[in-house]
Formats: structure tokens, C-alpha cells, sequence
């Protein structure tokens, strides 16, 4: 059985509001407004690479192979 097809309602366009007609503070909701700024850590994070260590012997605990830089490049 088939049910009968009901013709289709044009609903009309409303306007949004614009950004300047909203409040710039308070958006609509809050998944639509625009992500906060990350605050500064209290610790950057910074890489540092050290030369000039002594070779391991044996080696680390958990390591089979070590990683040493060619020395001539």
C-alpha cells in the first residue's frame, strides 16, 4: 500500500541576523562561536640537542641499537 504524497509547503526565508546586528560577545549558541585563544603555557617546550656525550657502555636498558650521526657529512 502506497500512502498518498502530500504536496510539499514552501517555508519562507527569514533573515539571520548579521554579525553586526548580533551582540559580538554572546553568539547564539555556543558550538557557533569562535574558539577561545590558547592561553600562554607556563613552560615552552623546547628540543634540545646534546654533542659531545660519551658512548654507552653497555648500552641503555631497553635498547638494542643506538642512533649515532655520521661523523662525515
Amino acid at each position: 500500500m502506497i500512502p498518498e504524497q502530500q504536496p510539499r509547503r514552501v517555508v519562507p526565508h527569514t533573515p539571520q541576523a548579521t554579525s553586526s546586528q548580533a551582540a559580538p560577545s554572546q553568539a547564539a549558541s555556543p558550538w557557533a562561536s569562535a574558539p577561545a585563544r590558547p592561553k600562554e603555557r607556563a613552560t615552552s617546550r623546547l628540543r634540545k640537542v646534546v654533542e659531545g656525550l660519551p658512548d654507552w657502555e653497555p648500552l641503555p636498558p631497553g635498547e638494542m641499537t643506538v642512533r649515532r650521526p655520521k661523523k662525515d657529512l
